[in-house]
């Protein structure tokens, strides 16, 4: 999420630790690491809905 909220407020970067808090932390499933930079995920959100493990929590609480 704070890398959908640094492109929003155009700060240019945040510090991310794509690995760690899993699945909590980290980056949408198709989203690749590439020279130290990321792109964002091409859906509407904030990117919870492409991280498949997350989304399966955020499911399995909502029933």
């Amino acid at each position: 999420m704070s890398l959908n909220t640094a492109a929003g407020l155009h700060s240019g970067g945040n510090e991310s630790y794509p690995d760690v808090f899993k699945p909590f932390g980290g980056f949408a499933d198709d989203i690749r690491v590439e020279n130290g930079r990321v792109g964002l995920p091409q859906i509407p959100g904030v990117g919870f809905e492409a991280k498949s493990e997350l989304y399966a929590i955020m499911r399995d609480l909502a029933v």
